[in-house]
């Protein structure tokens, strides 16, 4: 027998076993899912990309299972991907909670995580997971990294954590994990019927762009009193989008915010800020403040 083939043959066997191992695997894994999440609600979330996700996936909170991915597909009315999961009917899940497309370490298999939220209503079965983010594009962030010239670089992000000495206060608690925190002091919105107020130099000199489709997440009304910024949306109970900062080089940054009421109070101002909820995009433009693009 000839060289040449005992090498195809050798290689026709590792192929063989390969396939018989992710056979394997996956009637393995459809057995857990199967057998682990037959008593559970499905519930679903739109994400601007899905690559690398698919079904069978975990599902997780602070790292552990609660359920898995039962479909990836892309929806038709925003051309989006819709991620289907199952979740275990003993978690519950507030209407505010968020899910991110994430992996174990920088080359470990994907995940979608879930960060429960504190509102007091429950997504049902059936319903959408409204706050959710793509994983971040690796590839292009090394690339940034690799091509940067030195630690001022606007090309590099950093984060940036905060640890704060604790107190003895009614207003501390703790949560399930472990977790502390200390409540926000309520912030007081300028009352803009109030002619004394408003001369105090409330900015209402903002202009809005947005892409088709996007109308439930634009303001009705948006001000800033030169260190907060306050937009206001039609109805108490409506959706809330995240809100991103751009910087002089077109950078987003996810920034914090608090509600009042129908209120959206960004504890900053700005030049322009990005609100995003699923493929819905909107810009506000600080007129008072332009735009200046760095080099």
């Amino acid at each position: 027998m000839r060289r040449s083939n005992i090498l195809e043959i050798t290689a026709g066997l590792f192929v063989l076993i390969f396939t018989i191992f992710l056979i394997f695997f996956a009637i393995d894994k459809l057995s857990y899912i199967k057998k682990n999440y037959k008593d559970c609600y499905k519930i679903y979330g739109l994400f601007a990309n899905a690559n690398g996700i698919g079904v069978g996936d975990s599902v997780k909170i602070s790292g552990v299972d609660v359920g898995s991915i039962t479909g990836v597909s892309l929806d038709k009315a925003t051309y989006v991907a819709r991620i289907d999961m199952c979740i275990s009917k003993d978690i519950k899940l507030p209407i505010d909670s968020s899910a991110l497309i994430t992996s174990s370490g920088v080359v470990g298999s994907k995940f979608v995580n879930i960060s429960p939220g504190s509102d007091i209503k429950l997504i049902l079965h059936g319903g959408k997971i409204e706050y959710t983010q793509a994983e971040a594009n690796m590839g292009g962030i090394m690339d940034r990294i690799l091509e940067a010239t030195g630690l001022d670089d606007p090309k590099l992000a950093y984060e940036v954590r905060f640890l704060y000495p604790l107190f003895s206060s009614d207003e501390i608690y703790t949560t399930n994990n472990g977790d502390i925190f200390e409540q926000a002091s309520h912030t007081i919105i300028p009352d803009i019927n109030d002619i004394e107020v408003v001369k105090k130099g409330l900015n209402f000199n903002y202009s809005i762009s947005h892409v088709k489709g996007s109308q439930s997440i634009i303001p009705i009304k948006v001000f800033d009193d030169g260190k907060f910024t306050y937009l206001q949306f039609n109805k108490i109970n409506s959706d809330f989008p995240a809100v991103f900062m751009v910087d002089s080089a077109g950078y987003e940054s996810l920034v914090n915010f608090r509600t009042a009421d129908n209120y959206l109070i960004i504890e900053r101002v700005s030049s322009v800020f990005t609100l995003r909820n699923g493929s819905s995009t909107v810009c506000l433009f600080n007129e008072n403040m332009p735009f200046k693009k760095g080099k």
